[in-house]
């Protein structure tokens, strides 16, 4: 049987966007996003800058983040990476050489059980 094929979606060097984006698949920003983000998995590459309201199943930060950030599974800081705000997520991973100046939460595994319904809760929901 053949494996579905992952949708992915960038955000481009030299692109900003301001609003608010909801996706399925992996999302990789290499530009500038302002507003809200709700998706499967997200990658800010090196030298992508998200501020934002965040909700993810998995997010990578290679690049700088500022705001909130909720990841159901993990939220992984590349040694390239800055993450500044609050950050709530079942597993953490901060590799060598990133930064991490935030609130952190972490999720207990039942509210981590349901990819869809997590990212169907209201914003406010912690």
């Amino acid at each position: 049987m053949a494996k579905p094929k992952e949708t992915i979606s960038i955000l481009d060097a030299g692109l900003t966007m301001d609003g608010t984006l909801s996706f399925r698949g992996r999302l990789i920003i290499r530009g500038v996003f302002k507003g809200r983000l709700s998706g499967e998995t997200i990658v800010i590459g090196e030298g992508g800058e998200v501020y934002a309201d965040v909700k993810a199943g998995g997010v990578t930060i290679g690049g700088h983040f500022e705001g909130k950030v909720r990841a159901m599974r993990e939220l992984t800081i590349l040694p390239t990476g800055a993450c500044q705000g609050k950050v709530i997520c079942r597993d953490l991973i901060v590799e060598p050489g990133g930064i991490l100046n935030a609130e952190v939460t972490r999720l207990s595994t039942q509210e981590t059980e349901n990819l869809d319904a997590f990212l169907d809760e209201p914003a406010g929901k912690e």
